[in-house]
């Protein structure tokens, strides 16, 4: 373990983004073997509460968890490299004060970087250096099992997938979220749908001056949005080579939709993913609910327990019981019904199916970052290196190398069970008064095609 950060100046590092668990800097100091191309990444703490999402017994999650869990589950070639480092409290504090003015106004009132940690976490700069890369939230990637679905939900949750209810919400609420963008036509493996997916993200990117959380663009580490036109035209015309003239919104959203389009479609990161998110929510939250208040829904107590309510975070050992189990019967499942028979009411079944639950959620919860690159040769060019997308693209006869990767894959909470079913039945609640429902076709040929 290297104790080099600390010993660089902070404005050395810059504030990329941040999540519900850490905030992100990219080095962006003097030439250093060690740091350049890397970003570090800091756990936060609730200003309110504590520890955001500090699971017991992991002192650096992140890193931790992808070692024993992730990498067993997702290959290592699909990962970015990650390095515990030594941090100092001094130096964390000036580097907290320094990016509070570009940290979001609701972050601020909410979080801050938990300066009181020694260690943090580096890892690969899968948006810097130079050219174009895209970084896509692809979401819940499939509908869930009727089986475990009560007769209110059944029809409505089977019919349309949670985004597209998650986004009915939000729009309602007067969010204003743009809402044709439906995941499963991204998890699809079809190309027309996966256009249309791509169509729909840009969409929703201009609409919002990209201030969407399911789509970012960057061009040499720096975020696009839609009213940098000029560099927006130049990154994204450059990057992919295109021999268009004229850089109208048009003629950029068909540039970005073709560069993507040729990985999205070869990648196996999305049937991986889709995979892992459904089969380790064979229940839907709804289930889990009905499990727990089998067990812990006592009519003679006081105060019955409710959802991930008294019980421990899970520790990193259990988390390694739990893939043991997973893996020795998830390779056999070939539908959205992956429970071969109905759970027992017993502790040790619900405490699998939590784990579980809280493990489809951190897929769920992931982004996919594509690095897009174009290489002229002739079709014998060598294989593509390990975690990168090779493909000749039909019209220049190029062979084009793209490079993805998953990223924030990180642990979840048990105690976010009761919100996440509380939010649930809002969406449901609130769907249910649609009167032309949207219809979202799940394809369980993902299933079929994995691994």
């Amino acid at each position: 373990m290297t104790s080099h950060v600390s010993q660089t100046a902070t404005e050395d590092w810059r504030y990329i983004a941040e999540g519900g668990s850490t905030i992100v800097f990219s080095y962006n100091g003097p030439v250093h073997s060690s740091l350049d191309n890397k970003v570090l990444r800091l756990r936060k703490i609730s200003i309110s509460v504590g520890p955001v999402g500090r699971p017991k017994g992991l002192d650096d999650p992140a890193f931790a968890f992808q070692q024993r869990v992730i990498l067993r589950l997702v290959p290592d070639e699909s990962l970015p490299h990650l390095e515990v480092v030594k941090v100092e409290k001094k130096w964390l504090r000036l580097l907290a004060d320094a990016a509070e003015a570009n940290r979001p106004e609701v972050r601020r009132a909410e979080d801050r970087i938990d300066w009181d940690r020694e260690t943090a976490v580096l890892a690969d700069n899968l948006i810097g250096g130079s050219g174009l890369a895209v970084e896509i939230k692809p979401k819940w990637g499939f509908l869930p099992c009727p089986d475990y679905l009560s007769p209110t939900t059944r029809r409505i949750k089977t019919r349309t997938c949670r985004f597209c209810m998650h986004a009915y919400h939000k729009d309602a609420a007067e969010k204003h979220v743009p809402s044709a963008f439906c995941p499963l036509d991204l998890y699809s493996g079809e190309e027309h749908r996966v256009r249309v997916a791509l169509h729909a993200l840009w969409d929703a990117w201009m609409q919002t001056d990209g201030g969407i959380n399911n789509l970012r663009i960057f061009a040499s580490g720096r975020v696009l949005r839609p009213t940098t036109d000029v560099c927006l035209s130049r990154s994204l015309l450059t990057s992919t080579e295109s021999t268009t003239s004229h850089s109208s919104v048009d003629a950029l959203r068909i540039e970005f939709i073709n560069a993507l389009l040729p990985t999205l479609m070869t990648t196996r990161i999305l049937r991986l993913l889709s995979f892992l998110q459904r089969t380790l929510d064979p229940l839907d939250i709804e289930g889990v609910a009905a499990l727990w208040a089998r067990i812990h829904g006592d009519k003679d107590a006081d105060a019955p327990l409710g959802l991930g309510e008294g019980v421990p975070e899970p520790t990193l050992d259990e988390w390694t019981r739990f893939v043991d189990a997973y893996l020795a019967t998830s390779q056999t499942r070939t539908n959205t019904c992956a429970v071969e028979s109905d759970p027992v009411a017993d502790r040790e079944e619900l405490r699998y199916y939590c784990l579980a639950y809280l493990l489809s959620a951190t897929f769920k919860d992931c982004s996919v970052v594509i690095r897009a690159g174009s290489h002229p040769g002739p079709e014998t060019l060598d294989t593509a290196a390990d975690g990168q997308e090779e493909h000749q693209d039909a019209h220049t006869c190029r062979k084009t190398t793209s490079e993805v990767k998953l990223i924030d894959l990180d642990v979840k909470s048990i105690k976010r069970l009761a919100k996440w079913e509380k939010l649930d039945r809002e969406i449901v609640t609130a769907y249910a008064q649609v009167e032309t429902p949207r219809t979202c076709r799940d394809s369980l040929a993902v299933m079929r095609r994995f691994p």
